[in-house]
């Protein structure tokens, strides 16, 4: 410590015309991102089809043959597993929405027949009271009005 101040805090501490990161200790330059030409890119999926993983000595000639480096193969083929996994969920969960879609609407598909055929009130009243609709006990008789007192309905 020098006068009151962290040593560390000296080393990095900027003056007036020393930039900061100039004096930060050396760190790797960040990674340029890896632009693969259509070529490779087939390559690469045609080599991928195949198996999904590649390894030792076939990697080693994957590379070689595409002009790239083992690293650069390794971690697209990582990448394009990641992207293969993600797929397959989005199709089961799109898969299993539709078949979850295809339950519920039987009874809709149903309901649409039946009255697009005509048939009587009395089979809906029927339907009604099966699928526990709130206005099914009021559909007993002709006019929509029960004969129960309970019920308190004006049916003038």
């Amino acid at each position: 410590m020098a006068n009151g101040i962290p040593f560390q805090c000296l080393l990095f501490s900027t003056g007036p015309d020393i930039p900061g990161f100039l004096l930060q200790p050396f760190r790797k330059p960040k990674r340029i991102r890896t632009a693969f030409s259509p070529s490779q890119l087939l390559k690469l999926e045609h080599a991928f089809e195949k198996n999904h993983y590649v390894v030792g000595a076939e990697r080693k000639q994957l590379a070689q043959s595409l002009s790239l480096t083992e690293t650069q193969v390794k971690v697209w083929f990582q990448n394009r597993r990641t992207k293969h996994k993600r797929m397959q969920q989005e199709e089961e969960a799109k898969v299993q929405q539709n078949s979850s879609s295809n339950k519920n609407s039987h009874h809709v598909n149903k309901w649409k027949q039946e009255t697009q055929n005509g048939s009587s009130s009395e089979h809906h009243d029927e339907m009604d009271r099966s699928y526990g609709s709130p206005y099914s006990r009021h559909m007993n008789s002709y006019d929509g009005c029960s004969s129960d007192e309970e019920d308190m309905v004006d049916c003038d």
